[in-house]
């Protein structure tokens, strides 16, 4: 008996280990993207961030005004530097409960392979 629960634990275990590196591979990606056209700085500017909001705002709602971009944005720059390194967006996530499974890909959907950012308007 002791043997069964041991091998389910260790299951369960990189299960979890799994899904967590899924997790972080899918925080990367959205990270990656969201610098794509705006530098190779390792960090997002304010106007990254806005377009990100943008493009993962779901059909039908109204995306965040600026001024409330600018609220979350100087939120999550906790080194008050005026960009959001990838330690801060990961804390950031981390800390509001944000679900980042790959499943969530629909609500954040990749963005398309041009050289021109993603429109900036109101859906």
């Amino acid at each position: 008996m002791a043997a069964a629960l041991a091998a389910a634990a260790n299951a369960a275990t990189r299960e979890v280990a799994a899904n967590r590196q899924e997790q972080i591979a899918q925080v990367k990606r959205i990270f990656r993207e969201a610098r794509q056209y705006g530098n190779a700085s390792g960090s997002l500017s304010f106007k990254e961030v806005r377009v990100l909001l943008i493009r993962c705002t779901p059909k039908g709602e109204k995306p965040l005004s600026e001024a409330d971009v600018r609220t979350l944005f100087d939120a999550i720059d906790r080194s008050r530097n005026g960009r959001i390194e990838f330690e801060e967006f990961v804390n950031f996530l981390t800390d509001s409960g944000a679900d980042v499974s790959p499943a969530r890909d629909a609500c954040c959907p990749p963005l398309a392979a041009t050289t021109d950012p993603p429109a900036e308007q109101e859906r």
